[in-house]
């Protein structure tokens, strides 16, 4: 939803349910007619990150197959950018390895995947039965240590 020439709140949640973190948003003039669906699948093919249209003029970021995901206009509130910025920014800061990536294995089967900023709260309340795996767009591991360094 946009508006012109009115400011409409609105309360989501970015993250998953491991981080929430809560946006408002200030709706601006629409500009995510410039946002296209794309598709990029990581080089070891286990994941395919998408930019899709929900209706209604409001477009997801997420991980084909999981149910975490963002929205355009969630990624431009936090980022202080158009949406149509905010989302190449996000998807390239994922492609290029600089966001990281949480896989939820629960009973050896990958439950969802999502892009995290503190891998130590992602790991806080883990069942017996839930493993998390930490890693980067490439491929390459991120080593957690339990203090939310990578070493």
């Amino acid at each position: 939803m946009c508006t012109v020439g009115a400011v409409d709140a609105d309360v989501k949640i970015l993250v998953s349910w491991r981080q929430p973190v809560t946006a408002v948003v200030l709706r601006k003039p629409c500009d995510h007619e410039m946002i296209e669906p794309e598709e990029h699948v990581s080089p070891d093919e286990l994941l395919t990150l998408a930019v899709e249209s929900l209706g209604n003029g409001d477009y997801g970021i997420g991980f084909r197959g999981f149910p975490w995901h963002t929205h355009a206009d969630i990624l431009a509130t936090i980022r202080s950018r158009s949406e149509t910025d905010a989302v190449r920014q996000f998807i390239d800061d994922v492609l290029n390895d600089r966001s990281l990536i949480a896989i939820q294995i629960i009973d050896g089967k990958m439950h969802d995947v999502w892009i995290t900023v503190d891998p130590a709260n992602d790991c806080k309340y883990q069942p017996s039965n839930e493993q998390i795996q930490f890693r980067y767009w490439s491929g390459r591991e991120f080593l957690f240590h339990g203090n939310g360094n990578e070493g």
